[in-house]
């Protein structure tokens, strides 16, 4: 298996970039710089790694860097941005697709407009194949496992908790083109718009976060959990920080001016916000990764009968380039072809499993 990892000289592209060099797997590594490839590849010093610069908007030079590979893998974001031609790109060729996006406003487009170009190239296109989304969508997949019988479920519930979380300019980026586009929800067989931090829920996290109270928030299980699992409504929500007067009232006074929010960020207010946050650069090290510490919570409800599965752990971004190593061997096999959420190319529980070992995970299941 060749990789092409598209955006390697980011936070989350280097990570990655580490990580599957140490597994001795072939890489091409690509991005608009040639210097920060260059020195990327001069620290990694690895007989199986080439360099093949290419920006985004250049779909000549995409080819170029993509040809003979078998995976793509894409860091680069914000990905509303910049992301679709890195997709047009691998399909034609002939590539399977992962990337470590979490924005629900792409996921849903390239659902809606990737499927049948990818079924007739014969390749998988697996959007947020990282800590956001993957972790949650799999953790979904193995409650609805649990809670078993027939029918749809009534609902499933993600719940992200963070007590402390560095994040890097890409994500920042990223968050801001989130808000932008508003959010979704699936109600009834459908994706509806809602706004933004619409809704506040208290969720049951593992200690030591504990029962918190959390907003809705636009999160690409939304998109992916109806794809495998049959569900009336599906649903994200967030909450950081320890729990405080202080922060209740900052998450309900989001969720009164929700409606404002996505105007905002599409407004110059906006543009000045983006602007900003693009001039910080400097992204968390090691020691910061590390006091990131997380807890996704899985729910499925069906009547009376409901499933949880937690998963819990620290360094999200040094777990995304985990799971981005685990898609790229899944591709190696048997997987389908389209646009697929992370269950359908992995078995769940098997998935987590092998997370929990490689990046000390805590996994819990209760009903």
């Amino acid at each position: 298996m060749k990789v092409c990892l598209y955006g390697a000289t980011g936070l989350t592209g280097s990570l990655i970039a580490r990580e599957l060099s140490a597994r001795g797997v072939p890489l091409v590594v690509s991005g608009r710089s040639p210097k920060r490839l260059a020195e990327l590849a001069e620290n990694l010093a690895s007989e199986n790694l080439e360099v093949r610069a290419a920006p985004a908007d250049a779909p000549a030079a995409l080819a170029e860097a993509m040809a003979g590979c078998d995976v793509v893998v894409s860091a680069a974001g914000p990905f509303s941005a910049i992301g679709e031609p890195i997709i047009a790109a691998a399909i034609d060729a002939g590539a399977s697709y992962l990337d470590t996006t979490g924005e629900q406003a792409f996921m849903r487009d390239i659902y809606e407009r990737y499927e049948s170009r990818a079924r007739k190239r014969g390749v998988a296109v697996v959007p947020g194949f990282a800590f956001e989304v993957a972790i949650g969508d799999l953790a979904a997949a193995c409650a609805a496992q649990s809670l078993g019988g027939d029918g749809p479920m009534d609902e499933v519930v993600i719940g992200y908790a963070f007590d402390e979380l560095h994040t890097s300019r890409g994500t920042r980026l990223s968050l801001m083109a989130s808000l932008a586009a508003g959010a979704l929800v699936w109600d009834r067989d459908r994706w509806e718009s809602v706004s933004p931090a619409a809704e506040r829920r208290r969720i049951a996290f593992p200690l030591p976060f504990g029962t918190r109270e959390a907003v809705s928030f636009a999160s690409g299980e939304v998109i992916t959990v109806p794809r495998h699992i049959a569900t009336r409504r599906a649903q994200a929500y967030v909450t950081y920080g320890a729990p405080s007067s202080a922060v209740r009232w900052a998450q309900r006074a989001l969720s009164a001016f929700g409606p404002a929010i996505a105007p905002i960020a599409r407004s110059p207010v906006g543009d000045r916000i983006r602007d900003s946050l693009g001039q910080i650069r400097r992204a968390p090290d090691e020691s910061a990764r590390r006091a990131s510490r997380f807890a996704v919570v899985a729910e499925c409800h069906r009547g009376f009968a409901r499933t949880r599965v937690a998963v819990c752990g620290a360094d999200p971004y040094g777990l995304s380039s985990r799971i981005i190593a685990l898609g790229v061997t899944a591709l190696a096999g048997d997987h389908g072809a389209g646009v697929l959420a992370p269950a359908d190319i992995v078995d769940a529980g098997s998935a987590l499993a092998t997370l929990a070992r490689d990046a000390d995970l805590r996994i819990e299941r209760s009903a």
